[in-house]
Formats: C-alpha cells, sequence, structure tokens
C-alpha cells in the first residue's frame, strides 16, 4: 500500500543525489500530498522533517509531540520535530523500499504545516 497523506516515513537521500543546501540524508518525511498521486504516479511530495531549532516561524513548523501518533511497534518520531517547508521534495515510491511507516500527524499539525507551505509558495489559504 503507498503511503497516505499525514503519514510519517524514514527515507534516505544520498548527499550525491543533493546540491547546496537540499536536506540530505536518511531522515523521517511527511507526506503532504493527495493520496490519489501516490497510486496513480508512483510519487509523493514530501516535507523533510529534522530535530534542529531553525529560526523562521513563518516555514519552518513546529510539530509538538501532542499532534504526532506513532506507529506501534516502531520508535517512533518522538522529540524535537520542525518542518522545513521551504524543502519540500517530490520523491519516487521506490525510495521508501521496505521502508516501514513510524506514526502520522494529527489534522491540526497537518494544518500548521499547510500553512508553512503556502507561506513558502506565497498562496493564500
Amino acid at each position: 500500500m503507498a503511503p497516505q497523506r499525514g503519514e510519517v516515513y524514514y527515507c534516505e537521500i544520498p548527499k550525491r543525489e543533493t546540491q547546496g543546501h537540499e536536506q540530505y540524508g536518511d531522515r523521517p518525511w511527511l507526506i503532504v500530498s493527495a493520496n490519489y498521486i501516490h497510486t496513480d504516479l508512483e510519487i509523493v511530495i514530501a516535507v523533510p522533517l529534522t530535530s534542529q531549532d531553525k529560526p523562521n516561524p513563518k516555514h519552518r513548523i513546529d510539530i509538538p509531540d501532542s499532534d504526532k501518533i506513532n506507529e506501534p511497534g516502531t520508535n517512533g518520531w518522538n522529540g524535537k520535530t520542525v518542518a522545513l517547508t521551504e524543502q519540500m521534495r517530490v520523491l519516487d515510491l521506490t525510495r521508501f523500499g521496505t521502508r516501514i511507516k513510524v506514526g502520522h500527524i494529527k489534522p491540526i499539525g497537518l494544518a500548521k504545516v499547510e500553512a508553512g507551505i503556502l507561506h513558502v509558495l506565497s498562496l493564500s489559504p
């Protein structure tokens, strides 16, 4: 089954596949695209998550533990989490391979991330 909107998966982006300030490494990614994209095109649009404090509250969105739901049987994604909405990226489903879902975000948290995406793209809500 393809990832679903609002779910969090670890995905590794090798450094050699990035340029400049693009995010790389093995990190959690929040799926933000509509579910039909995942099955029709076999891609997702996702936002990388970090544990680093990054100043700019308009597009770097804090996700408190109260907005997270961990997947049973995994280590989840607890602790400081910031969504880097300015680093949103298209990822092919093959990047997820055998990766397991570590959790998902509550609707209130997803709404905060969406607001950050709207800001980055200069779109009105």
